[in-house]
Order: structure tokens, then C-alpha cells, then sequence
């Protein structure tokens, strides 16, 4: 039976492992921050802006909110689609679709990616009764899919493949 000592240096051990088996075969290690809400959140550029953004692994599509869609310089297309908004309590709304976004994830760059635009005031509203900044959007699995993510949850780290 391993002590509790060597049972953490084992458990180190095999985080140290995992992380130098991810970058020695093209993963970039990005830090993730926890907020007051329990998201997570990180730092990304869209089209050579940087903003806040949710981390939502349930999310098809990556967001930006319609209020920031200038800031972002984000192009909407002239067919849009129908979507579900985000949060429990949002009625169905449109959702418009924009193509050909670049995408920059701490050095870790996509192009020609697909973001919607729409309304988050839900998640600004809470946002502010947290007194937390209300974030730019939401990145999603295509960005993740994009990547080849991995999410470290216990290390707070999102590997994406170079």
C-alpha cells in the first residue's frame, strides 16, 4: 500500500507526464480561469481582437454577442439561421451566422471559422449580478473539434494541437 506522500508524487507524477506527452506532440497549454459563476473563461482573439469568453464544451458553434459583433468585425451573412438561445429561460430567436472568422486561442490560430451572433443578455445579466464582467461570447466545439482539444479539468488547462 502506497503512503499518502507517495501517492501524491505518483498522482504528480502522472500529470507531469501527460503534460510533456501533449506539448512534445504539438499541444499548446492554455491556462483556464474559474470565475466567480464557475465558468470558465479565457482570453481570445477574434479577427485580431481580444475578448473574454465562456469555455462551453456544450455548445455547437462558437458566439459572439450581437452587441459586440462590430468590436469583433464580424461579417454577417445575408442567410441566417434559426437557434436556440442560450440560457434555461430564452425563447427560440435568431441567430445570425458569420463566415470566415479568424480565431486565436494564446498563439493557437484558426481560420475561415463559422460564428454565430446573438443575443447573451441572459448570461450579461447574471453576469453582472455576480459583479463579474459580462463576457464578449461563448467559444464552442467547433473551435474545440478544430483544435483537437483536450481539457485537463483538474489542472485547469485546455491543450490544443498546434
Amino acid at each position: 500500500m502506497l503512503s499518502c506522500s507517495k501517492q501524491a508524487e505518483t498522482a504528480n507524477s502522472k500529470a507531469l507526464n501527460v503534460d510533456s506527452t501533449l506539448t512534445h506532440n504539438g499541444y499548446y497549454k492554455i491556462a483556464l480561469v474559474h470565475n466567480k459563476a464557475d465558468h470558465i473563461t479565457l482570453k481570445v482573439k477574434i479577427n485580431g481582437v481580444e475578448g473574454l469568453f465562456i469555455l462551453d464544451t456544450g455548445a455547437s458553434t462558437t458566439v459572439v454577442e450581437k452587441n459586440q459583433k462590430d468590436k469583433f468585425g464580424v461579417k454577417i451573412e445575408q442567410d441566417s439561421n434559426k437557434a436556440e438561445g442560450v440560457g434555461a429561460d430564452v425563447p427560440r430567436e435568431q441567430a445570425l451566422d458569420s463566415k470566415s472568422n479568424n480565431v486565436e486561442i494564446n498563439g493557437h490560430s484558426l481560420s475561415n471559422v463559422d460564428i454565430c451572433v446573438m443575443n447573451l443578455d441572459d448570461v450579461n445579466a447574471a453576469y453582472k449580478q455576480l459583479g463579474e464582467k459580462a463576457p464578449d461570447g461563448v467559444i464552442g466545439a467547433n473551435i474545440l473539434k478544430a483544435g483537437n482539444a483536450i481539457i485537463d479539468y483538474k489542472n485547469n488547462l485546455l491543450y490544443l494541437k498546434k
